[in-house]
């Protein structure tokens, strides 16, 4: 898992440097709650909204913290 996320974060700087580029915001809340959205219904019965939202908050603060 670590593995992945050290891949995610080095796409976020990647992502950080294209946003700066061309002007457009770090922060997409509507974003960021799509994909919660997403999991939580391809994870019914498995994982409630808050339990998805409060795994990948943390990614998505860290992620946006590299992207700045």
């Amino acid at each position: 898992m670590l593995d992945l996320l050290v891949k995610r974060f080095a796409v976020s700087k990647e992502i950080g440097s294209l946003k700066a580029v061309h002007n457009l915001n770090v922060e997409d809340p509507n974003r960021e709650s799509e994909i919660i959205d997403r999991l939580t219904n391809k994870l019914e019965g498995k994982l409630d909204r808050n339990d998805i939202d409060a795994i990948f908050s943390p990614i998505y603060k860290l992620s946006k913290k590299l992207q700045s």
